[in-house]
Order: structure tokens, then C-alpha cells, then sequence
């Protein structure tokens, strides 16, 4: 719940303000809840872009050029180690990436892990790691499956190459 004079950090650039004041449709509230779709008036001139997030600043999501990415569902063969497009976090906010490492691929049948794949092909499921350029701001995808889920895209093709959970930050190294 948020609600005028709360203290919010906008996130990636880590600016912090207050809430002036909450309004829905034009009208005043007194609190906004999850799933209300409300404008919040800011008690400073802050640069808030489209697909930035807010946040309090004693529960921020985790941010950062590097997300540990697990259960990656190949939608095609994907080119690993190969420039795409992600988009993370809102449905708004697309960065380029750079998937820097296939960890194993993940056998459903067997639950082995192969740490020899090069690749994974369509349906596959597998443990990543990709690099972004720009900080991606995230959840675990246990704690918030929108901020915590992603897909990627060539960007040559504009083709889904992949979509999957992020895991929090002390299980992806």
C-alpha cells in the first residue's frame, strides 16, 4: 500500500522522493494498493522514464547489468553468446544483452543437468547468464513473477528466442 508521504526510490537511477499525493481518474485517494491503476504526484521534480520503477526504499528489487536467469525455455535454437534484446521487469523497459553463458540444460525426463550443451533447441530448459547493457531492476520470479520473468529476442529476426525466471541474487553467483 502506498499512500501520500511515503518515502519512494525510483529505480534503475536510485532517486528518492516522497509521494505528494495519489489520485485515480482524476480524484484524490488516500492509498494506493497492488493492481490499482492510479497517478502519483511526486513531491520533487524527479525523471521518471516509462518503464522505470518505484519502489520503498527498505524493499527495493535487485539491480544490475548482471540477472542469474534459470529456466530458460528455448522457443527456437538460440545463438548463445549472440547479441539480443530483453525485456525485464515492466513490459516497457527492453535493454540489449549478451547471453554470456549456458550453464547445462536441464533434462525433464531424467532431471540431469548437461553441462556439455552448446545450446538449447526448442522446449528446452536450461540455466543462463546474460549481461545486460543497461541495469535491469528484478524480483525473484518466487517473490513476483511480472519483475521476475523475461523473454529475449534476436534482434536480427525479432524472433522470441527464449523466456524464463529469474532466480534471486545469492543463487546466481
Amino acid at each position: 500500500m502506498l499512500r501520500p508521504g511515503d518515502d519512494v526510490i525510483v529505480l534503475p537511477s536510485g532517486v528518492t522522493t516522497k509521494i505528494a499525493r495519489i489520485e485515480q481518474g482524476g480524484v484524490p485517494i488516500d492509498a494506493a494498493y497492488a493492481t490499482m491503476s492510479v497517478t502519483l504526484h511526486l513531491a520533487d521534480d524527479v525523471d521518471v522514464a516509462r518503464g522505470d520503477m518505484l519502489a520503498r526504499p527498505a524493499s527495493q528489487p535487485t539491480s544490475g547489468p548482471r540477472a542469474p536467469r534459470r529456466w530458460c525455455a528455448g522457443c527456437r535454437s538460440a545463438r548463445w553468446r549472440g547479441a539480443v534484446a530483453t525485456r525485464s521487469s515492466t513490459p516497457t523497459r527492453w535493454t540489449r544483452a549478451v547471453i554470456s553463458e549456458l550453464a547445462y540444460r536441464f533434462d525433464i525426463n531424467t532431471g540431469a543437468h548437461d553441462a556439455t550443451a552448446e545450446k538449447l533447441g526448442k522446449n528446452d530448459l536450461g540455466r543462463i547468464r546474460v549481461k545486460t547493457t543497461t541495469p535491469v531492476v528484478y524480483d525473484a520470479y518466487a517473490q513476483n513473477r511480472l519483475t521476475g520473468s523475461f523473454v529475449l529476442v534476436d534482434e536480427a529476426t525479432n524472433e522470441t528466442v527464449a523466456a524464463g525466471m529469474l532466480l534471486p541474487p545469492a543463487a546466481g553467483g
